[in-house]
């Protein structure tokens, strides 16, 4: 019989090996409803790389991975000019088998003038497949 005491649920956590001189070198991203095109990640600490080419700009992005399996893009914002910037963020997972990363971004687009206009461009998934 049950006597309306709550028991605690515990959650476990597996760690992975993360090696990061793993997630460095040439990759395929694909980037749904635009193309594949080449990023080249390097390996900034012992638990963040940078790629050279978000969004296919030339932009350089840094990503923050763990022994979790995670990976979070360092927010950044890119000003191409004066009028205009695009803020960069999200988060995804890595799979330290195969050494992909599939990350959620989110691109917001802001337009300086008189009133200042935000608004979120695009938010796909980025898959990087190790060539």
């Amino acid at each position: 019989a049950s006597d309306g005491t709550l028991s605690h649920v515990f959650s476990f956590q597996v760690k992975i090996a993360l090696n990061l001189d793993n997630f460095t070198g040439l990759y395929d991203c694909d980037e749904p409803g635009y193309n594949h095109y080449n990023v080249n990640f390097t390996k900034l600490t012992n638990d963040t790389i940078q790629s050279d080419n978000f969004w296919d700009m030339g932009w350089k992005l840094k990503y923050i991975l763990n022994d979790r399996g995670q990976v979070k893009i360092v927010p950044k914002t890119f000003n191409p000019d004066a009028q205009l910037s695009y803020t960069v963020s999200g988060q995804g997972t890595i799979d330290a088998a195969t050494n992909k990363l599939m990350v959620d971004y989110t691109v917001v687009q802001k337009i300086m003038g008189s009133t200042l206009f935000a608004t979120t461009i695009d938010a796909k998934k980025h898959t990087f497949v190790k060539k």
